[in-house]
């Protein structure tokens, strides 16, 4: 069993993801428009862009430690997806506001339901 300490990141992450899908207001246009074109086109280039956030550049290294990344080239698809997206990847802030989301298109719904009993 774990602890609260050890849940702590987690729970949080899932507050934050309920927050963003139930106000998709607060949602980036263009992040909203790579994942419909995605699933438009069956192209996968939300993943890409993903793989590079979560590994800070460098999508190899972010596929390696996610199982799910497609093996579209690096830099081809990367690049492709930032302008779509029309994030600016040298802003900390997009770039995190763009994992959250891609998060939220890639795996569907957040938590629905706390994980632990409230009081």
């Amino acid at each position: 069993m774990a602890s609260y300490t050890e849940l702590q990141a987690s729970l949080l992450l899932g507050d934050v993801m309920r927050v963003l899908d139930e106000r998709p207001d607060t949602r980036r246009a263009g992040l909203e428009a790579l994942a419909t074109h995605d699933a438009e086109q069956g192209s996968e280039l939300s993943r890409s862009l993903l793989g590079y956030l979560y590994g800070f550049g460098d999508v190899a290294r972010g596929r390696s430690k996610r199982s799910t990344f497609t093996p579209i080239p690096s830099a081809t698809g990367s690049r492709k997806s930032i302008v779509l997206s029309g994030i600016s990847i040298d802003d900390r802030d997009q770039r995190l506001v763009a994992m959250l989301q891609l998060r939220l298109a890639l795996n569907g719904k957040a938590l629905t339901k706390a994980p632990f009993p409230t009081l």
